[in-house]
């Protein structure tokens, strides 16, 4: 389902939003990744998801708390919500926290990220 839908578009996987939504809460750690991933693709209009992904940045799989806080840097300011649980992210794997940097980078200080990512 997530993958057919990231491949048609911003406006496909816009109007699946709210499917991608539940897919974040899904048992199945690959789909909360992916459905995590195809919400950051949205940018700025996945806003809605923020408090969801802010939860997955505890998730018990590392793949899918670095795409949650991946996700949060691509929505950008509008993630300034989950402020506090991306500090939190600091303390956790080198994969999640290199995501966290540059999301806080990216909606800090306007760029792509602290390494260009």
């Amino acid at each position: 389902m997530i993958t057919s839908i990231r491949l048609k578009g911003t406006e496909a996987s816009l109007a699946a939003l709210p499917r991608l939504m539940i897919a974040l809460t899904d048992d199945c750690p690959r789909v909360r990744k992916q459905a995590a991933w195809a919400i950051g693709e949205l940018g700025c209009q996945g806003e809605e998801a923020v408090p969801t992904l802010a939860t997955l940045l505890f998730d018990p799989n590392v793949k899918v708390r670095k795409h949650a806080a991946w996700a949060l840097g691509k929505i950008g300011e509008k993630a300034a919500l989950a402020t506090e649980d991306l500090r939190l992210g600091l303390s956790d794997s080198n994969q999640v926290r290199f995501r966290v940097l540059n999301t806080h980078s990216h909606y800090m200080y306007g760029s792509p990220g602290v390494l260009g990512h």
